[in-house]
């Protein structure tokens, strides 16, 4: 064989070993982005399913234990039935909601805004003692993470 020939068996050689070094590094952040993305679009998703309860108890009479029941459902599956309908995110379910208004909490009644009082109410996703985890898809390259309280919170409206 020629040196020539020598020299590009080796090239290719060596090309074909730095692919493998840096293959899994690679891989390892692709999947890492993807896997953030996910993340924050179940984060999202919680976001606004808490709106969404916080929107319909500001509307209806949160005192009505029906109506908080709905406002549940709302959060946890985006519908005021969850009968067939699938969580919002996975693994969510009604433990991880909590639902606040004035007569249940002193600190949402009688806010003042400077043009007169109003109440409050509130909707908690993950609670510090149900807090929502997102599982990855990929454990062995992107952790478990374990989302704060997230919270809606709207004024409600005068019967």
């Amino acid at each position: 064989m020629s040196a020539r020939r020598v020299m590009i068996a080796r090239q290719r050689g060596i090309a074909a070993v730095e692919l493998a070094i840096v293959l899994p590094l690679l891989l390892a952040i692709v999947f890492g982005v993807t896997e953030l993305g996910r993340a924050m679009y179940q984060y999202d998703a919680l976001t606004k399913a808490a709106r969404g309860a916080a929107r319909y108890l500001s509307v209806y009479d949160p005192a009505d234990a029906d109506v908080r029941a709905r406002a549940v459902n709302i959060a946890v599956c985006g519908a005021l039935d969850c009968g067939s309908t699938s969580p919002v995110a996975p693994g969510l379910s009604s433990a991880n909601v909590a639902v606040a208004y004035a007569t249940s909490d002193p600190a949402l009644a009688s806010v003042e805004t400077g043009q007169g009082t109003i109440d409050l109410v509130r909707v908690t996703i993950g609670a510090p003692a149900t807090a929502y985890a997102f599982d990855p898809l990929v454990p062995f390259i992107t952790p478990r993470i374990t989302f704060g309280p997230i919270v809606a919170v709207m004024p409600q409206a005068f019967f």
